[in-house]
């Protein structure tokens, strides 16, 4: 099944097709000016062509995602600027300087753009870069910091209000790898299973805190299981959240 959109005078094209990679269930998303791009379910397709399509007059650099409000769905941001400090000579709908986009994850349904709600400082245009997950202040929820080209870092305080609960998990791992990168680390809470990885990168030119932060909603403990760059695997049940525990690869 295909379906056709066009949007400031491009054609997409979002098809979902079982043949594609034979068995997959798989969906493709393609433009006049980019190589398709693979997701393993058309419902993860729709949401990244929804980001898509409302990012198509900005610049984009950095890409963190996190669970602003603790339900349990991470949610995205994005850091924009243009390349071309002169770009407006050229086209009157794009800026040089540009607000970052910041979307809610709707419970796995969709994404909903809410930069503009929520708060001035993600009104602002900047000439964005880099930009870094972390819960700098240790209140348990993500905060982020943003660079700017020629300019200033920016943070991000998140002080959003909810009475959810987080669970914020930091690993020790053997020599030589100390911070455990590569470790998976699944956290299951009120019947829902998350899954994330310890990483080294992946944003543009940062690097976000290698703790990781759980939204767990409102449940009051959770069963943390960790299996370790090595091979090894550990657990621990019935951890309070509202906590950060440490946990020592075995």
């Amino acid at each position: 099944m295909q379906k056709l959109y066009t949007k400031n005078g491009r054609k997409y094209e979002v098809a979902t097709d079982g043949q594609i990679l034979t068995m997959a269930r798989l969906a493709v998303i393609r433009s006049a000016r980019e190589a398709p791009v693979y997701f393993n379910d058309p419902l993860i397709a729709a949401n990244f062509f929804t980001i898509q399509l409302a990012g198509l007059q900005h610049e984009v650099f950095g890409v963190a995602f996190l669970d602003a409000d603790r339900d349990g769905w991470q949610d995205a941001f994005v850091a924009n600027g243009h390349i071309d400090d002169y770009i407006e000579q050229f086209d009157s709908q794009v800026t040089y300087a540009q607000r970052p986009l910041f979307y809610r994850n709707v419970r796995g349904e969709r994404f909903q753009e809410i930069g503009l709600q929520a708060g001035p400082a993600l009104a602002r245009r900047m000439v964005a870069r880099g930009c870094a997950v972390a819960d700098y202040d240790r209140d348990g929820d993500p905060d982020l910091i943003v660079t700017e080209n020629n300019g200033p870092a920016h943070l991000f305080r998140n002080d959003t209000p909810t009475p959810n609960r987080h669970l914020r998990v930091l690993l020790r791992g053997k020599a030589p790898n100390r911070e455990a990168i590569g470790a998976r680390v699944t956290v299951t809470a009120g019947g829902v299973q998350q899954v994330r990885w310890v990483r080294a990168g992946g944003h543009y030119y940062s690097q976000s805190e290698l703790a990781l932060t759980f939204g767990l909603g409102p449940a009051a403990t959770a069963d943390v299981a960790v299996t370790w760059p090595r091979g090894s695997a550990s657990e621990s049940a019935g951890v309070a959240t509202g906590t950060t525990i440490t946990l020592t690869e075995p």
